[in-house]
C-alpha cells in the first residue's frame, strides 16, 4: 500500500539523493506486511532508477530479482 499524497515525506538535508530515487523510495508502503510479488516489482523499479541515475554508459545493465520460492523477475534496462 503506497502512502497517501497528503502524507508528507521529509528527507533530511544530509541525504543527497537524486529526486528520482527519492520518488521511488516514497512508493514503499508503511511498515507492515508487503506481498513478495509487489516487493519484487518495487525492487525492480528501484534497480532501474539507480541504473538510470548512476550508469555512465549506454550499455544495457542486466538485473534479476528472485524472491524465495518464486521465479526470477527480469528487470528491463532503464536506458531503453
Amino acid at each position: 500500500m503506497a502512502r497517501r499524497k497528503s502524507e508528507e515525506v521529509n528527507v533530511p538535508s544530509s541525504v543527497d539523493l537524486d529526486p528520482l530515487l527519492i520518488a521511488v523510495l516514497e512508493k514503499m508502503p508503511p511498515v507492515g506486511p508487503w506481498a513478495a510479488p509487489s516487493r519484487a516489482r518495487w525492487f525492480g523499479l528501484f534497480a532501474a532508477a539507480v541504473s538510470a541515475v548512476y550508469d555512465l554508459s549506454d550499455l544495457p545493465v542486466e538485473s534479476s530479482i528472485t524472491m524465495s520460492g518464486g521465479p526470477a523477475i527480469e528487470i528491463p534496462d532503464a536506458h531503453t
